[in-house]
């Protein structure tokens, strides 16, 4: 797959590519709406960017060691967990996982960049389990948590993140009795 770079014609990215370049891009980000790929792409791309060593102003670059291996899904410090499209797919061990994963030193990088697909099927004990990295993430570290609708997450979840929506979000039943 390749990385490409940011469109400048599309006010989402250039939202993000602006915030990239200016180095305050937020340590949380859910991106919801689009189809699954189109939120695995931009979440790819964003990935990319935070580990790319060149101007982040220009970030992808495409070319640099941490964009080809961010392009062939092997970048040490993009690690990315998936789980089925269903309610409490994402299980509580994972999210462990990924707090625990969270505090090792990036590999190659400045930055690790947690790519969570599917992350609004997390329960009401995983997201508890991973609002603590949220609140308190250490300074190399980013998540991009993937969701159809953001209505599937806790509202202590979404108050330390930033939402960003491709096209329409796709309206969901709220579940209040998740576990």
């Amino acid at each position: 797959m390749k990385i490409t770079a940011f469109d400048v014609n599309n006010p989402l990215e250039k939202t993000l590519m602006a915030m990239l370049a200016s180095g305050r891009f937020p340590h949380a980000v859910i991106l919801e709406g689009g189809n699954p790929a189109e939120r695995l792409d931009l979440a790819k791309k964003i990935a990319a960017a935070l580990v790319c060593s060149e101007s982040k102003a220009n970030a992808p670059c495409g070319i640099c060691s941490h964009c080809k291996k961010a392009a062939a899904d092997s970048h040490a410090d993009i690690p990315f967990y998936t789980a089925e499209d269903k309610p409490r797919a994402f299980k509580v061990d994972a999210v462990r996982d990924i707090r625990n994963n969270a505090y090792i030193i990036p590999n190659e990088a400045d930055k690790k960049v947690f790519i969570l697909e599917n992350a609004h099927t997390m329960g009401n004990e995983g997201q508890n389990a991973i609002l603590k990295i949220l609140e308190e993430p250490p300074s190399y570290v980013n998540f991009i948590m993937l969701c159809s609708s953001k209505s599937g997450f806790l509202p202590t979840v979404l108050s330390r993140a930033t939402v960003f929506t491709i096209g329409e979000a796709k309206a969901e039943e709220s579940d209040e009795n998740r576990a």
